[in-house]
């Protein structure tokens, strides 16, 4: 998946939960470093101890990383209960892309192949950090779905404008990155909207296409859009049967 990202620098971290624990940890991280360090690709360990979430997130600003980078681990209710998720955490303290790495179905693809990409759009704020990233050749994409998700009108009429509405937005953005792309061989570009509630709709969406990968944006022009959105991400980022990568607004209004 990194090589698929463009990644050429990598920091490996391990959060320890004392002093003595990540000495323990030093030398089989240095190990699993040694094992991914190619010409192409330059890997460090590091060692940190405290809180997981809050330990990746200063890393990663001491760092300036371009993107932050967790395999999903599975958790019973009760460990959730107790100890929480370090996925939704990050996925709602990192200022940065943030990609939480799924194996399996949807997350097995060869390094070298491009990618089938779900991109979960609000048709607003995040087309402008997101669309950028998709154009600039630097994921490897093969095929990108672009995707709304949005509650239905109160009325029949209502309905049928907001649909017509939102396909004609969603017919913009596929035809920006149909024109717009540097990628050498140019991905396939499709549209579809979903109606209902955006974290349900989404989520089985993507268990049934099972894509490499989900995009969503989070943050947002106000703190009750950033608020719904985030709420979004971290939930399609802990729960899709998927790969999924976040990636945070601008922050402009």
């Amino acid at each position: 998946m990194l090589r698929t990202f463009g990644v050429s620098q990598a920091v490996l971290v391990h959060v320890a939960g004392s002093s003595a624990a990540g000495k323990r940890a030093a030398r089989r991280l240095e190990a699993i470093c040694e094992q991914y360090r190619t010409a192409e690709l330059s890997v460090r360990p590091q060692i940190l101890t405290g809180s997981p979430a809050t330990e990746i997130v200063q890393a990663a600003v001491a760092a300036d990383v371009d993107l932050v980078g967790i395999p999903w681990k599975p958790k019973s209710w009760l460990q959730r209960s107790l100890i929480g998720s370090v996925t939704k955490d990050l996925a709602r303290l990192c200022d940065r892309p943030f990609l939480v790495f799924r194996g399996g179905a949807g997350g097995g693809e060869a390094e070298n192949d491009g990618l089938s990409v779900v991109y979960a759009s609000e048709l607003g704020h995040s087309d402008r950090t997101v669309l950028p990233l998709l154009e600039n050749g630097e994921v490897v994409i093969d095929k990108l779905t672009v995707v709304h998700a949005g509650h239905r009108a109160p009325d029949p009429e209502a309905e049928t404008a907001r649909r017509t509405d939102i396909q004609e937005r969603l017919d913009q953005v596929v035809e920006r990155l149909r024109s717009g792309s540097v990628a050498t061989d140019p991905f396939q570009v499709s549209s579809e909207t979903l109606v209902g509630s955006p974290r349900r709709v989404l989520r089985g969406y993507i268990r049934r296409w099972q894509p490499d990968l989900a995009i969503i944006g989070k943050g947002g022009m106000s703190h009750g859009v950033e608020g719904v959105l985030g709420s979004v991400a971290e939930d399609i980022a802990y729960r899709a049967s998927a790969s999924v990568l976040i990636v945070p607004g601008d922050g402009s209004a």
